[in-house]
């Protein structure tokens, strides 16, 4: 574990594990009201992405999500739902893009001064349907960089929530055009035998591994890194 103080991303960490200090600067944060947050670590030498526990208010106020900077990168703040029925089934949309066609968890990207639990029942209603569920843990973590199509962007910094629901018809409150505007051109529910069976591209894109992992054995005391 590292432990940490200061006022902002990019000032300082201190040590891990009784080390001493180190000139590590932190480059990117995320976390939780609770004070658990990942940290990316980057100095000319060093990339490192730890989960310490906060000692210090400044990074993390609950209402601040602003864009982060990674080795001169424009990170958006995401997150995604895994949702999952009682019989494990995945609730999965399906996007679009010019160049590529895959499915992914519903979510998307956090508003200024928007909380993340706030983010995903917002992104759950317009994309499926789904009001006001029980937010689980944050169970994946996923950093992809990738130019936004917009030009607003240069990757997204996800976090994944479990979400347990019934299963239900997914009626997505926005209209399919309005969808369409953001790439989104289905939504369903995949058992675990057709995600491991299919040929679709998924992300992250070991979905189907993580997916039965997770049925399997629940979710693990920490988050874990999905992967692209």
């Amino acid at each position: 574990m590292l432990s940490c103080w200061g006022s902002d991303v990019g000032l300082s960490l201190c040590h891990s594990k009784g080390a001493g200090p180190t000139s590590a600067e932190v480059t990117s944060v995320t976390g939780e009201p609770d004070g658990v947050a990942r940290l990316l670590l980057g100095n000319d030498s060093l990339r490192l992405v730890d989960t310490v526990t906060l000692d210090w208010p400044g990074v993390w106020a609950g209402n601040r999500y602003d864009p982060v900077v990674v080795e001169g990168l424009r990170i958006r703040r995401a997150v995604r739902a895994v949702v999952l029925d009682p019989a494990d089934h995945v609730l999965l949309v399906r996007f679009e893009f010019p160049h590529l066609v895959l499915w992914a968890a519903p979510g998307g990207g956090l508003e200024p001064g928007e909380h993340p639990h706030d983010a995903l029942r917002r992104e759950l209603l317009e994309e499926t349907g789904l009001a006001a569920p029980e937010i689980g843990p944050v169970i994946w973590t996923r950093t992809h960089v990738f130019p936004f199509l917009d030009g607003s962007y240069d990757g997204q910094a996800e976090s994944f929530y479990l979400v347990r629901t019934e299963a239900f018809e997914p009626r997505p409150a926005m209209s399919w055009e309005d969808l369409g505007g953001e790439y989104v051109t289905d939504v369903r529910w995949w058992p675990l035998r057709e995600l491991r069976e299919s040929g679709a591209t998924f992300a992250p894109r070991r979905m189907p591994e993580l997916i039965g992992r997770l049925a399997a054995e629940g979710p693990l005391p920490a988050p874990i890194d999905a992967g692209v």
